[in-house]
């Protein structure tokens, strides 16, 4: 089914969902059931508040602040209770925002919320000595919230890793703060994304069978001066939010975090706008070693027919299929004619998911709220294996400083073990004067 068909069975489909939804929620809307992350470790989660300008000094305008939730292996659990997506606090703030930003009942974001997740709230951190832990920075989509890959930053920590998710304020759905205010998705700085702007500018992308015209069509949708103008925005408070950690700046009683993180060997990993938020500054930022970008569109040219400065992993989905075959962001992060020969930037195919198919939405069950949510074919258990165990193996690779004892599986391993996943060599690229057309599901020989 192409994009459009799925688009217009899912705005037909919307309705009806909804107000069945609203009369039996628990047989149109199941509550998500959550695997149980495979490392060795209990998963702790906190919520941290930081500024973007690293003053403490400074007028906390809700501008000014960023919120975040940190993921990490914990000592014990004793005491304490799995926490749900949010809090019934949480909740009483962020469900009136969130209904009227999305659309969705409360009832239905109530049953999202409701989901039990393995984490658990303020445990104790894992003894460790200093600058031991591995450090991952994780980046929303656009429009969603710093909970929407929980299963990725729970697998992360449960192996070992802390992982800081961050809510862009204003880009994200809604942010809750320490003091119950709520700031959801300023509608004007998301206008480009809906006013046909940005839609314009892909089709061509999409739409060509020649690869050098691809070329220019992906410029021109790059350098859409308003998703770059947002895109460094992101940036900037993903460094802030590596600033104030590593600095332990403006930060209470976060010291043993603080002292635990590496925060000069770092992962930023990011889905959609955040994964290209992710790898822009992978390629600004020393601090930064390895990327992962879960299928998001590259922003900018700057890192067009030139070679990132970290280590790449780019997982696409094939909602968007290219008339010219390959990947979306097949003309960024490394040089044409040496395209798919360098290891460490790696690029594959997830056969049969969609976009969404990169949050924890694949874990919705039922036929007809999978549609709504425009997720794909893969069953979702067996997706959240397949991402998870990706982008852990790629990070245990480029991320050195391990204190503690993991398992590492190798990504040819993986690539036996699941079909869906096809490695996209680059050779098109490197024989882009030759305007082959090559399929999507082309193989790269087995990467380490």
């Amino acid at each position: 089914m192409s994009l459009k068909a799925k688009v217009l069975y899912q705005k037909v489909a919307a309705p009806f969902f909804m107000a069945a939804a609203k009369l039996v929620p628990n047989i149109f809307f199941p509550i998500i059931k959550r695997p149980k992350p495979a490392g060795p470790y209990f998963v702790g989660v906190k919520t941290v508040e930081f500024l973007r300008d690293n003053d403490c000094e400074s007028n906390s305008e809700p501008s000014n602040k960023l919120s975040s939730k940190i993921w990490y292996p914990a000592e014990n659990i004793d005491g304490l209770s799995r926490q749900t997506v949010f809090n019934a606090d949480e909740l009483k703030n962020l469900q009136p925002v969130l209904s009227e930003t999305t659309g969705m009942p409360p009832v239905i974001i109530k049953q999202l919320a409701n989901s039990v997740t393995w984490s658990y709230e303020n445990a104790a951190l894992i003894q460790c000595s200093e600058s031991s832990l591995p450090v991952v920075v994780f980046s929303h989509g656009f429009g969603m919230l710093n909970t929407s890959n929980i299963q990725l930053c729970e697998h992360l920590a449960s192996h070992g890793y802390m992982v800081i998710s961050i809510a862009h304020t204003s880009f994200s759905t809604a942010v809750r703060f320490n003091n119950s205010e709520v700031i959801g998705l300023d509608k004007k700085k998301s206008e480009p994304f809906h006013n046909g702007e940005l839609i314009h500018a892909v089709l061509p992308v999409i739409d060509t069978k020649s690869l050098t015209e691809r070329e220019k069509s992906t410029r021109g949708w790059s350098n859409v001066k308003t998703q770059k103008d947002i895109e460094s925005i992101w940036v900037n408070n993903i460094k802030a939010c590596i600033d104030n950690f590593q600095n332990n700046t403006c930060l209470t009683n976060m010291s043993e975090f603080s002292q635990a993180g590496n925060f000069f060997n770092i992962g930023a990993v990011g889905m959609s706008f955040g994964g290209s938020a992710s790898a822009s500054i992978g390629h600004e930022d020393s601090r930064i070693k390895a990327v992962v970008n879960l299928d998001g569109g590259q922003v900018g040219t700057t890192l067009m027919n030139k070679k990132i400065d970290a280590a790449l992993l780019m997982l696409h989905s094939n909602a968007i299929e290219l008339c010219s075959g390959g990947g979306f962001n097949d003309f960024h992060y490394e040089e044409y004619q040496t395209s798919g020969l360098n290891n460490s930037v790696l690029r594959a195919l997830i056969d049969g998911s969609s976009h969404h198919d990169f949050t924890d939405w694949c874990l919705i069950k039922g036929g007809l709220a999978r549609l709504v949510f425009m997720l794909g074919n893969v069953n979702g258990g067996r997706m959240t294996s397949m991402v998870n165990e990706l982008t852990y193996t790629f990070l245990n690779k480029h991320l050195k400083n391990h204190s503690v004892n993991v398992e590492t599986t190798d990504l040819h391993y993986i690539t036996s073990t699941w079909k869906e996943v096809k490695w996209l060599d680059g050779s098109h690229v490197r024989n882009m004067n030759d305007d082959h057309n090559v399929s999507m599901n082309s193989e790269r020989g087995g990467p380490v």
